[in-house]
Formats: C-alpha cells, structure tokens, sequence
C-alpha cells in the first residue's frame, strides 16, 4: 500500500499540490487497537511533518482500513459519526 501511495504521489499527471498521506500501524489483531490508530490518525495525534512547511493537521478524507471484518466495523461505526468513511485493504486490492 505504501508503495502504491508513493506512486500516486509520483504522477506527473496529477496537480503538484495533490498529495497522498499515509499512517502504517500494526494492529496486533485487536480492535481496540485499530480503533485507537484509527482516531489518532483523524485527531492528528500521530503526525509527523518534518521537512514541511505545513502548519495545520491534514484532513483525512477516508481511510483504508484492516483487511479483518470485525476491525473494520469497529472502526467505520465510529468514524461515520464524523462523517469519515473506512474502506477495508481488500475493497481498494484487486486481486
């Protein structure tokens, strides 16, 4: 996924203020930790912006979530309530 990220943020073709982020966290397989990677990311708690010139917190549209169904509704229950939609690994993988 990091890699198809970095390709995207790569393209030629795509606006130079167009960016892609990323935050890779193992989730241990427990839902309470998906969740709580889940809702630092959207807070901002876990960015690292070295070498930006970057002020704010960036917006996080949607997240790609974990390939594992009960995670996934953990996460996207909660998230809905903010209006951020969670697509699980295996919807955005073709395989």
């Amino acid at each position: 996924m990091i890699f198809c990220v970095e390709e995207i943020n790569n393209n030629s073709h795509l606006p130079p203020n167009f960016t892609l982020g990323y935050l890779a966290a193992d989730t241990c397989l427990a839902e309470s930790t998906t969740l709580l990677a889940a809702l630092a990311m959207v807070s901002g708690q876990e960015v690292h912006l070295a070498n930006s010139e970057c002020g704010s917190v960036p917006t996080v549209p949607v997240i790609v979530g974990d390939a594992r169904t009960s995670s996934s509704i953990v996460v996207a229950n909660t998230l809905g309530v903010f209006d951020i939609p969670m697509l699980r690994i295996s919807d955005v993988l073709q395989t």
